[in-house]
């Protein structure tokens, strides 16, 4: 059981969720025009930002607990690897993210921008939850978050956030099964 709305007598399963939502993300993986798909991860991005101020703003409510952070904390290096990787390992999605542009010329100044404003972003964030969340601070940052409506809020943007980046995301595999069943069959598919 991960979900009981509160009009709803009996709770939403995992397996049934993913069902319900399994034609949804079929559809969105069959996108071939990542053209149209920059709209949906523009509404993607705001959701992050949405849902980071939202943390931000829990976040400065709370009394700052400077002192008790650790100067360095070796021990949680490892557990950075995590979130980095979610974040900066994207490089197979960029392929047809720079064939989808009107100018790719200016894909590369794109991309660092892109890259150079997250990191910036993702340090304000990770310094103010420090700072706020002190030194036990979780890694999903959601977990330190109590009350229902400002959690209930950033889950859902978050929520929306993996459904509008979803066909960016898997694009690049699509394109690679496309290509293997291409040279086994001699057939495109339609």
């Amino acid at each position: 059981t991960i979900l009981k709305p509160p009009i709803m007598e009996t709770a939403i399963s995992q397996n049934t969720l993913v069902w319900a939502i399994t034609p949804l993300l079929v559809m969105l993986a069959w996108i071939r025009n990542m053209a149209g798909v920059s709209i949906i991860s523009m509404l993607g991005n705001i959701s992050v930002l949405g849902g980071l101020a939202a943390v931000m703003w829990y976040a400065l409510q709370l009394p700052p607990q400077l002192a008790a952070i650790p100067q360095v904390n070796f021990a949680g290096f490892g557990q950075a690897f995590g979130t980095v990787a979610f974040l900066y390992f994207v490089h197979f999605t960029l392929p047809p993210i720079e064939a989808s542009m009107a100018k790719p010329e200016r894909f590369l100044a794109a991309a660092t921008n892109g890259f150079a404003f997250s990191t910036v972003i993702c340090c304000l964030f990770g310094i103010v939850g420090a700072v706020y969340f002190g030194p036990e601070v979780q890694s999903v940052v959601l977990a330190m978050l109590h009350g229902q409506g400002i959690v209930i809020g950033v889950k859902v943007l978050l929520c929306l956030n993996l459904l509008c980046t979803f066909p960016i995301v898997v694009s690049g595999a699509f394109q690679i099964l496309e290509a293997l069943l291409k040279d086994a069959t001699g057939k495109e598919l339609p």
